[in-house]
């Protein structure tokens, strides 16, 4: 309990997860575009980067918050994992 801890709801660990992938894709794009950005490499500009950065955080979300979607329809994570796998196999 951390200083007066409140009931929290059956999906607060479901929305703890998906807020912290929304904040790691965030990151993730930023430090991406800023990344290469400073590298400047030749023939790149900068919407190319930056769609880029965000076009690959973006399937990390979508990744992710399909995993989230397995995690609630299976019993327990090696069967998440299967399935992911799948998934990302079909994909």
């Amino acid at each position: 309990m951390v200083l007066g801890g409140h009931p929290v709801g059956r999906l607060a660990p479901l929305m703890a997860a998906a807020l912290e992938l929304l904040i790691a894709n965030g990151l993730f794009a930023l430090i991406t575009g800023l990344g290469t950005m400073i590298a400047n490499m030749p023939g790149s500009d900068t919407n190319g980067t930056w769609l880029s950065a965000v076009a690959i955080a973006a399937v990390g979300w979508a990744f992710g918050m399909i995993a989230l979607i397995f995690s609630q329809l299976v019993a327990d994570s090696h069967n998440v994992s299967m399935y992911n796998y799948a998934f990302l196999g079909i994909a």
